[in-house]
């Protein structure tokens, strides 16, 4: 079926774009490869637009799409086919490369790696964890990847060994490109130069995604790249942003990183994560004038004592101050690993609730609830019961960060979609959410977030936040003048200093919270 393989064939139009920029920039390619060629559309697209072409190598898994191409191409007599009918990654690319001048040109599977493993799909990288990550990392998202990443890395390696000169030009999402960047500065793939054209994905496929042709030279003698240039595909001459690596550092803008790259170092604190449960229609409760309703639209009548209100991500957006919210949750635990069976004895009703939907919380398939005890949640520590916290929504664009409040005496939680500081002390959540909206931090934000992400910011973009430099530099005065603008109580010299001893460079390395009525503890 089309889904497993990521597949979206390539509408003529944006094929003879393609072929039209590769031209006016002097690609004249002797060997045309392409890795999943599907309906062959950039085959006969660079047949007919390059006359230099001597052999067309592809391969192709679907049985429908080979027999198709290979019949449209049968009164081809003057270039050499060489068409193989089988998956991309069962073929040994060394032997496909020569000296001689070679493009490699198509649109990969726009599909990720855990997308195919729900489909069970056997059309999959024999390495699924390719980037070696281990631990939580590896199984909590940061090894799934985009198909066309693995299949882009495999292609730049063969490149990069072969001799004589070599274009990669693929129609991928724009997290192919920045990932594959990211990991240049460690890798010996030997890029002389990286471009993107943006297109409309959504015009072109249907798809609502942030896309662009790939365009990389690929030279072994030459010197390596380390950023890339950003252009629109029907206006590709007039540059939109270079990003990559500046001082050391990977940004998404790089000319107005230089502007706060001061601010650019490891975080003064520790930035969490909210609670994962991976059950929303059980776990989360919305309010009503009686009791709560579940997402199975059932009414659920459980003790308070484990419920809580909580922030999702729209919420955190809709509104910079919270002392309320539409959605409760239940927590089941304190901290992550901690017994959950006593809830049966001191809130029996809740304890019956999660029994009678235990199907569904039992069920949950990250391996992350494996060997816990039963109905565990992720993303919970002393933390998360901080009176006060300093949050933004990981995936909107712009990086606003609202100041959360505790209600009805019990502290007011938020989904994973969104990240936080916590506080026990509401002056020192005040400077902290001062600084964070102030331009210097949000001009930082802009030069290292892609805003084109699923996420934006995620927790590795907000550890590079140094809010005691921010905050420095930002004054009293400005915090002050930003609260009061935004209807809050000023602060104080007293409490400005305090805050800025709290995170001075001597508490660097262990990145605790200072808090008075709780006990951060680090990441698990």
């Amino acid at each position: 079926m089309a889904n497993e393989f990521g597949d979206y064939q390539t509408p003529d139009s944006l094929v003879d774009k393609v072929i039209s920029l590769l031209k006016s920039e002097g690609v004249s390619p002797e060997h045309i490869v392409e890795p999943t060629f599907g309906e062959g559309h950039f085959i006969k697209g660079a047949l007919s637009g390059f006359k230099s072409v001597k052999q067309v190598s592809g391969f192709e898994i679907q049985d429908d799409y080979y027999n198709q191409t290979v019949e449209d191409l049968q009164d081809v007599r003057e270039v050499k086919l060489n068409l193989i009918h089988g998956s991309f990654f069962d073929q040994d690319l060394s032997a496909l490369f020569d000296s001689r001048s070679t493009l490699v040109v198509g649109n990969p599977p726009w599909v990720t790696s855990s997308e195919l493993s729900t489909l069970e799909s056997a059309n999959v990288p024999k390495k699924a964890n390719f980037k070696g990550l281990s631990g939580f990392d590896a199984i909590t998202g940061k090894s799934n990847f985009d198909i066309a990443e693995y299949i882009s890395i495999e292609l730049l390696a063969a490149l990069s060994r072969k001799e004589g000169t070599s274009v990669l030009a693929l129609l991928v999402k724009n997290i192919v490109p920045q990932n594959l960047l990211k990991g240049m500065r460690f890798s010996d793939l030997k890029i002389a130069r990286m471009r993107l054209y943006r297109f409309d994905a959504k015009k072109e496929f249907g798809v609502s995604a942030d896309a662009s042709l790939m365009l990389v030279n690929v030279d072994r003698d030459a010197d390596r790249t380390l950023e890339a240039e950003v252009y629109d595909l029907d206006s590709p001459e007039d540059l939109i942003v270079k990003f990559g690596w500046n001082s050391g550092n990977f940004v998404s803008n790089i000319d107005a990183y230089d502007s706060v790259k001061h601010i650019d170092s490891k975080s003064n604190y520790v930035w969490r994560s909210g609670i994962k449960h991976d059950a929303s229609k059980v776990m989360e409760l919305s309010k009503t004038e009686t009791v709560p309703v579940n997402g199975l639209s059932e009414s659920v009548d459980i003790e308070a004592g484990l419920v809580y209100d909580m922030l999702k991500s729209s919420d955190i957006r809709k509104s910079m101050d919270h002392t309320s919210s539409r959605k409760q949750v239940i927590v089941t635990q304190r901290k992550i690993g901690d017994d959950t069976s006593w809830i049966e004895a001191e809130y029996p009703k809740t304890w019956e609730y999660l029994v009678n939907n235990g199907d569904k919380l039992d069920g949950r398939k990250s391996s992350i609830y494996k060997g816990k005890p039963r109905f565990s949640i992720f993303g919970v520590g002393d933390y998360s019961f901080a009176p006060y916290k300093v949050a933004i929504s990981g995936m909107y664009k712009d990086p606003v960060f609202s100041l959360v409040e505790t209600s009805s005496n019990k502290p007011i939680m938020v989904d994973d979609t969104v990240y936080f500081l916590p506080f026990d002390d509401k002056k020192q959540a005040l400077i902290a959410f001062a600084v964070l909206n102030g331009s210097e931090v949000q001009r930082l934000l802009s030069a290292l977030a892609f805003k084109d992400a699923k996420r934006p910011y995620t927790k590795d973009v907000l550890m590079r936040i140094d809010v005691q430099s921010a905050a420095q530099n930002m004054g009293i005065t400005l915090i002050n003048e930003y609260l009061s603008n935004n209807g809050h109580t000023v602060v104080n010299v007293e409490d400005f200093d305090r805050f800025v001893a709290s995170v001075s460079s001597e508490n660097k390395s262990d990145t605790k919270i200072v808090g008075e009525n709780y006990s951060p503890v680090e990441l698990f």
